[in-house]
């Protein structure tokens, strides 16, 4: 498939639209033009940086310090 080329403009308009419009599990469709690919796939990464690095902590009021400052 051919993609024409976009300006400055018209491709912060196409990331733009990406972070709009993308959900995370969302199907990336191959006639999305590459700006909006590349974009979601940025978002891809981000997401799962996310992830991990929540993965990595405790949850919020589960930790032991925490856990003994409401203990009666």
């Amino acid at each position: 498939m051919v993609f024409r080329e976009l300006s400055p403009k018209e491709e912060g308009e196409f990331r733009h639209w990406a972070r709009s419009h993308w959900q995370e599990g969302e199907e990336v469709l191959g006639i999305w033009h590459p700006v909006v690919r590349d974009e979601i796939t940025k978002m891809q990464a981000e997401y799962a940086l996310i992830k991990r690095s929540m993965a990595a902590r405790p949850p919020m009021g589960h930790d032991d310090e925490t856990a003994e400052k409401k203990a009666p």
